[in-house]
């Protein structure tokens, strides 16, 4: 299962930029996973939906978040509102998915038990 997110044109820059940037600072089997997501990200048509599971909306949220704090550092503020604001709707769509799906996995695993019991 997957959360649908779509970015309009400039926020699919703002995401790719991040991810850039943020991708320099992984290594081994995170940036390999990483990687996964954002080759989705580069190869996405502008302003399309994309389906994401929660460890990629975390990778992108990250990413946001990590490019935010560096044009705060930098004196930024305009780019660092931007960053942080995009990496907020990012995460919430991100819980809200998890909400939804450990919900319905919660109540899977209790209806098992129940019948196996």
């Amino acid at each position: 299962m997957k959360a649908v997110i779509k970015f309009n044109r400039a926020q699919q820059e703002m995401v790719i930029s991040a991810m850039r940037t943020f991708r320099l600072t992984l290594k081994g089997a995170n940036r390999k996973m990483f990687d996964l997501v954002y080759g989705k990200l580069l190869t996405l048509e502008k302003g399309k939906k994309i389906k994401l599971d929660a460890m990629e909306l975390f990778y992108i949220s990250q990413a946001l978040r990590r490019k935010s704090k560096l044009h705060w550092a930098i004196g930024k503020l305009y780019e660092y509102k931007h960053y942080a604001q995009l990496a907020d709707e990012v995460e919430e769509v991100r819980v809200a998915f998890q909400n939804t799906y450990l919900t319905k996995i919660k109540k899977a695993q209790t209806a098992a038990t129940v019948h196996a019991s």
